[in-house]
C-alpha cells in the first residue's frame, strides 16, 4: 500500500484526473502543483515547497519512504517535475520577499516555515507527537488520530495512514468529511445560531429523537462512500426542532464511534482524549462523545486555536527556540467529560448503523 488509503474523489490526484478528462486545455497549462498553504508560501517567498503531511493527502506520496512516488504519478498522468520539494514542518521554506513585504507591510526577510496539514499540525498543538497518543478534531470535517513511529496502513477500513509533518512520525487517521459541519448546516435550516440550536438540542424529548445520517458530502472513513447522503428517519407528529437538533448532535458522536471501531483491536486509547475544533465548545457534544465512545474526553484550553497554535510551535522549532522533543506534552484541560449510562443512546447507535446499511446503495441508482 503506497498511498496510505484507497483513492477517493476529495484527494488531489483524482481531482487532477478529473481535470484532464473534463478540462484538457487547463490541464495542459499545468506547470506546478501547490496545495493551498503552499501557494501562500509561494506568494510570500517565491519558492515552491510543501511538507510531508500535506503531501500525504495528494495520493502521490510514498508514505513509507516519504518521497514522491513515480508509480502513483504515472497512474494519474502527473509529471513529477510539477511537484514541489518535500520538507518537514519546521524546515525553512523561504523568506518574505520585497514584493510580499510591500504588499503586506511586514519586514522583508522574515523566515517562513513549511508548516503542515491542519490535522497533523493539530496534533502538535496538544503535544500528541509520540506513538500511541490520540485526539479528536471536530471542525468542518472530523478526525480521530493516533500517532505512530511506523507506517501502518489499514485500507480496508479507509483509515488514512499518512506521513506526519515531523520526521520519523506517521499517524493513522479516521477522516470524516462532515465533522461538525452538520451543526452549521442545520442551524442555517432553522435560521438560528449554532449555540441556539445546541440549546434546543439540550431540551429535547429523549424519547422522541429521530435518526440522522450526517453524510452531507458523502463519507471517507470508515465507509469510503462518495454516494451516500444525509437524511432524517423516524420523524413523526411529536418531532420538533429540538429533537431533530439532538439527532444531529448524536450523529456526530455516532460517526466518531464508527471511526474508533475502524482502527480495529490493535489500537487502545487510554487516558483523557483531547477534543479540539469548533465542535469542542459544546458540553452536549462532548458528553455525547464520552458516552458513545466509552472514553473520557476533554476540552483543552487552547482547543479553538488548534492547528494555528501548532503551526506557531513548529516555527519555534525552526527558529531553534525549542526542540522537536519539546513538542511532546500533556494538554491542559478546561473541562473533562466521563461516560454515562444511557442505554437508549446505544440503541440509537445500532439503529443509525442499520440505517446506513439500508440506504448505502440507494444513492448509487
Amino acid at each position: 500500500m503506497i498511498a496510505g488509503v484507497p483513492p477517493q474523489p476529495g484527494f488531489t490526484a483524482p481531482k487532477l484526473m478529473w481535470l484532464k478528462a473534463h478540462e484538457p486545455l487547463v490541464f495542459a497549462k499545468i506547470n506546478k502543483i501547490l496545495l493551498p498553504k503552499d501557494f501562500v508560501t509561494f506568494w510570500l517567498t517565491g519558492r515552491h515547497v510543501t511538507d510531508t503531511s500535506d503531501a500525504a493527502g495528494t495520493l502521490w506520496l510514498d508514505q513509507r519512504k516519504r518521497n514522491w512516488s513515480s508509480t502513483l504519478c504515472d497512474a494519474s498522468d502527473v509529471d513529477m517535475d510539477w511537484l514541489p520539494p518535500l520538507l518537514n514542518g519546521f524546515d525553512t521554506a523561504g523568506e518574505v520577499t520585497s514584493h510580499a513585504s510591500a504588499a503586506l507591510g511586514i519586514p522583508k526577510g522574515i523566515p517562513v516555515f513549511a508548516g503542515g496539514g491542519d490535522a497533523a499540525v493539530g496534533t502538535i498543538s496538544i503535544g500528541a507527537t509520540t506513538p500511541g497518543q490520540s485526539f479528536i478534531s471536530l471542525g468542518t470535517s472530523g478526525q480521530l488520530m493516533v500517532v505512530d513511529d511506523t507506517y501502518q496502513p489499514n485500507p480496508d477500513q479507509f483509515v488514512h495512514a499518512f506521513c506526519h509533518t515531523l520526521p520519523e512520525r506517521w499517524y493513522r487517521m479516521a477522516a470524516m468529511l462532515n465533522g461538525a459541519r452538520p451543526l452549521s448546516w442545520f442551524a442555517s435550516i432553522l435560521n438560528c445560531s449554532v449555540p441556539q440550536m445546541l440549546e434546543d438540542a439540550s431540551n429535547a424529548n429523549l424519547s422522541r429523537i429521530p435518526l440522522f445520517l450526517p453524510y452531507l458530502t458523502g463519507e471517507r472513513s470508515p465507509h469510503g462512500d462518495p454516494h451516500i447522503r444525509a437524511s432524517f428517519y423516524g420523524i413523526e407528529d411529536s418531532t420538533g426542532r429540538a429533537e431533530m437538533a439532538r439527532a444531529v448532535v448524536e450523529a456526530i458522536a455516532f460517526m466518531m464511534c464508527d471511526a474508533k471501531d475502524s482502527f480495529g483491536a490493535n489500537v487502545h486509547m487510554t487516558g483523557i482524549i483531547p477534543v479540539i475544533g469548533g465542535g469542542s465548545r459544546s458540553p452536549l457534544i462532548l458528553q455525547t462523545l464520552a458516552t458513545t465512545l466509552d472514553q473520557t474526553v476533554g476540552r483543552i484550553q487552547l482547543g479553538d486555536q488548534g492547528a494555528a497554535y501548532g503551526a506557531a510551535l513548529l516555527a519555534e522549532v525552526g527558529l531553534h527556540q525549542r526542540s522537536q522533543a519539546d513538542l511532546k506534552g500533556e494538554p491542559a484541560f478546561s473541562d473533562v467529560y466521563y461516560p454515562e449510562k444511557q442505554p437508549e443512546l446505544f440503541m440509537r447507535l445500532e439503529q443509525y448503523r442499520a440505517l446506513y446499511r439500508a440506504l448505502k446503495d440507494f444513492g448509487k441508482s
